[in-house]
């Protein structure tokens, strides 16, 4: 609840996006203070010797001091703002530095996959806030246009200030909007005003208000947070926000390229891919922003299968990693040896020998000795001896007396295949003083492509190597009944 006493959670300083300019040189308070004197007046613990100070964090007015020192000592940006907005320190140590290089990393993979490449980078802020922090960013490091809407009248009117400022007003354009039509709104406002309505943005970004009621914010009382409540408080939430804007995409569609948003909760995201997927966006992504002691994530979608398909824009996928996690990664399996033992080998050497019959066998199966090349040691040669100095040299790659490794792949490969089942792995074989008493060590592990496919093929591997397949245990049954048939004729 509001207010409560927490759990202190790690620094996650370090896991900042690897373009955060403060992620390897967080600010010296203690500089600042020396350069800026209405900056001076809010630091504490000063250390004259070891030039060290710190920050009273639960001081409003000390952060919104710290945010307006680093925006022009670092970003040579004019910036004020009422105190009783939210200021965005995190934001320019952590989080919208973060989302914004990763929008960064999204506009520039649309540019890239654009026709023309010569018309500046549009991208829209929906609530920008007082601070308007992203377009500011945005204008001044990148040359990038903006769109920045704010429904709050203070807001709106300190967002202007703002650009006013810093001479951007020919970069960004602050729109004041009353619906709940977060995209459609500002978008119609700009066709009114001549601009063309075939104009395409390379993305939208958001920080949407995370609650659905004060109630529901859970403060950390070591820190500051002011904020109104247009700013922190919606109707149902984060997800009724992005809700909107997954609604105004659908019909925009591709002149806005990327759809981005923060999230504040992750089960927030779970909703919002849910929505998505309901309204049949052919393309997600999702990623996580590292805030001091906080993260959030990130979600982004397009209706541009050439986007999505370009790997250089920012991901990170967020859900479904405990369940990779747990997926079956490798199988081992041991042969037993021969002694008194149905199905085992007495040398390395006939296990991998049946490796390479399980392969022969098995047309939709490619197995490589050598890890660089198909093994065709089972194709017959007409002069036996170069034959055997083939078999040599392939065992010499790979095979020695307690070791041996091969290569398992489809016989189809990706680039080819076209029933989807084309699949990577290893096989490795081992014998030690420590496997002595289970016997071979077999490993069998998956490295990539389709895994139903890939396991169905070890599976049989299995089979087929400690021969436990029904076709096996009809051919020992036989060669039981024949040898019992054979003592009966020795000895009448």
């Amino acid at each position: 609840m509001r207010g409560e006493r927490r759990r202190p959670t790690p620094h996650l300083g370090a896991q900042l996006h690897a373009r955060n300019r403060y992620r390897r040189a967080p600010p010296d308070f203690f500089a600042l203070a020396a350069q800026y004197p209405s900056f001076r007046q809010y630091v504490r613990n000063v250390n004259d010797e070891k030039q060290m100070a710190a920050l009273a964090w639960d001081d409003p007015f000390a952060v919104r001091e710290l945010t307006k020192t680093l925006l022009l000592h670092d970003f040579q940006l004019q910036w004020e703002m009422p105190i009783d907005r939210l200021c965005p320190p995190d934001l320019l140590l952590d989080a919208n530095v973060d989302p914004f290089a990763a929008a960064d990393s999204n506009a520039t993979s649309a540019t890239d996959s654009s026709a023309s490449t010569h018309e500046p980078i549009r991208g829209i802020d929906v609530g920008t806030g007082a601070s308007c922090i992203y377009a500011l960013l945005g204008a001044r490091l990148n040359d990038w246009r903006f769109v920045a809407t704010e429904i709050d009248a203070e807001s709106f009117a300190s967002a202007q200030a703002n650009v006013a400022r810093n001479a951007l007003g020919d970069r960004i354009s602050v729109r004041k909007v009353a619906t709940t039509q977060l995209l459609l709104e500002p978008l119609a406002q700009a066709h009114d005003q001549r601009r063309s309505a075939e104009t395409t943005y390379h993305f939208a970004m958001c920080n949407p208000p995370f609650f659905g009621d004060m109630s529901e914010a859970d403060t950390n009382p070591q820190a500051s947070c002011m904020g109104s409540a247009s700013e922190m408080v919606f109707p149902g939430g984060e997800v009724a926000f992005v809700g909107h804007m997954i609604a105004d995409s659908l019909v925009l569609r591709t002149r806005v390229l990327w759809y981005t948003s923060m999230v504040g909760r992750k089960a927030s995201l779970r909703r919002i891919l849910a929505a998505l997927r309901e309204q049949q966006v052919p393309h997600m992504r999702t990623t996580e922003f590292f805030q001091g002691r906080t993260k959030r994530w990130g979600v982004a979608w397009t209706f541009s299968a050439a986007l999505a398909s370009d790997t250089s824009a920012s991901s990170y996928k967020v859900l479904g990693k405990r369940k990779e996690a747990h997926r079956r990664r490798e199988m081992a399996f041991a042969v037993p040896f021969a002694s008194g033992s149905d199905g085992g080998c007495a040398t390395l050497r006939e296990v991998v020998d049946r490796v390479r019959e399980f392969a022969a066998r098995d047309p939709s199966v490619v197995i490589d000795v050598s890890g660089g090349g198909t093994d065709d040691s089972e194709d017959e040669d007409e002069d036996a001896g170069a034959g055997e100095a083939k078999h040599d040299r392939d065992d010499a790659a790979a095979l020695d007396d307690n070791y041996a490794f091969f290569r398992i792949q489809s016989a189809a490969s990706a680039d080819n295949d076209a029933s989807g089942n084309a699949f990577q792995g290893r096989v490795e074989i081992s014998s030690d003083a420590a496997a002595a008493t289970r016997g071979f060590e077999v490993t069998v592990a998956y490295e990539g492509g389709a895994r139903g496919a890939f396991w169905k093929a070890a599976d049989a591997l299995k089979a087929a190597t400690v021969r436990s397949g029904r076709q096996w245990r009809r051919r020992r049954l036989v060669e039981r009944q024949d040898d019992t048939g054979e003592d009966a004729q020795q000895h009448p």
